[in-house]
């Protein structure tokens, strides 16, 4: 009996369904594998994010004192998050809230497009380009939507690990208005009294300070001014008076603190449920390298310091916008010996020392201090 097989024709039939086969099934089992690794990716991500979550909910248990939340740095480095896997992201934000944000993730390596989160506005847009090649500069211009339907420009004024120094770009009023060249409402740096201090020094920047906690006391999208400041010209010398500034971080309340002759041993601003949210620039800002200001040398400010302050159009910054009949803004540091002098920063764009008597000239320019997250 003869064996029957199969023709050349029904093989080749065979290979040819079964290559119609394997090109249907196989997008379907790499799509299968590739829906699986995705969701197991992603599964990653979501145990990462909630244990960051679990870390900020334990760092503030642990720190009952602290009221922001801390940053991503914080938690990695007090060891809150307790996590094994090999999740890394990018862009990490930890808002105020508690709430997550996790984007531009890779997962063993692999970059993943899953988000994690919602990502809220952040209180500073960055305007135009960016100064230098780091992240954040000194320098770099922001605008800042201090409170809803209210939109500021700040500069990049110092930075200190995830904090962030910010000066307006103009001055301000105590009712919360820009100054402008009929209303400059500038204000004495220290508190006169009936009895004139003259050389007592003993009282620092209560006007000034108390005239831009009015001013800025509805900035509800600002975080708390935590402040703990020492006098930069007066750091030796307590019989001078006024030595500082400082913020009780429980109670969010901010006094001027330093030896009074007078009724008061300190002013103070603010209370627990009005923190204080903005303070005048430190010297030592303004006189950094990146910020260029020099003592009684004209000239030497960046530009972004002396925006706004009216030169007449006679120096190097004649094209720098400004504002008529504003010439200059008031430094938290002091004129040591004389109570009727401060530190400047005028429209020569130098540090000086003026008078406080002279108001009608200088004014108050706020500084906000923000975390980076706040800033995109």
């Amino acid at each position: 009996m003869k064996k029957k097989g199969f023709t050349l024709i029904e093989l080749l039939a065979v290979i040819v369904i079964l290559a119609i086969i394997a090109l249907i099934a196989t997008p379907i089992v790499i799509n299968i594998i590739s829906d699986a690794k995705k969701s197991s990716q992603e599964e990653s991500i979501k145990m990462y994010a909630k244990a960051i979550e679990d870390g900020v909910a334990n760092y503030l248990l642990r720190n009952p004192n602290k009221k922001e939340v801390p940053t991503i740095e914080e938690l990695q480095e007090g060891k809150y998050i307790n996590y094994k896997g090999n999740v890394y992201c990018e862009e990490t934000k930890i808002y105020p809230n508690g709430k997550i944000y996790l984007d531009k993730c890779t997962v063993d390596g692999t970059q993943v497009t899953y988000t994690y989160g919602e990502k809220e506005k952040t209180l500073c847009t960055l305007d135009g380009e960016k100064t230098g090649t780091e992240e954040i500069n000194i320098g770099d211009k922001y605008k800042c939507e201090v409170k809803p339907g209210t939109t500021y420009t700040f500069y990049v004024l110092s930075k200190k690990d995830d904090k962030v120094n910010l000066i307006m770009n103009s001055n301000i009023c105590n009712d919360g208005t820009l100054a402008d060249k009929d209303h400059q409402c500038n204000y004495a740096w220290h508190w006169q009294t009936q009895e004139w201090d003259e050389y007592d020094n003993n009282y620092g920047p209560d006007i000034a300070m108390t005239n831009l906690y009015n001013a800025t006391k509805s900035w509800i999208n600002v975080p708390d001014m935590i402040m703990n400041y020492e006098d930069e010209n007066n750091k030796t010398d307590t019989t001078l008076g006024y030595t500082g500034i400082t913020t009780d971080t429980t109670t969010k309340t901010t006094t001027i603190t330093g030896k009074q002759n007078k009724t008061s041993t300190s002013q103070i601003f603010g209370n627990t449920t009005e923190p204080l949210k903005a303070r005048l620039p430190r010297e030592d800002e303004v006189t950094s390298q990146e910020a260029g200001c020099e003592e009684y040398t004209d000239e030497t400010c960046s530009a972004w310091l002396v925006e706004d302050l009216d030169d007449g159009g006679y120096s190097k910054y004649s094209t720098v916008p400004k504002t008529e009949n504003i010439y200059g803004y008031w430094l938290l540091s002091s004129y040591p010996g004389y109570s009727d002098y401060a530190r400047t920063v005028d429209y020569y764009g130098r540090v000086g020392v003026d008078g406080t008597s002279y108001a009608s000239y200088y004014g108050l320019r706020a500084v906000i201090t923000v975390s980076k997250s706040d800033l995109s």
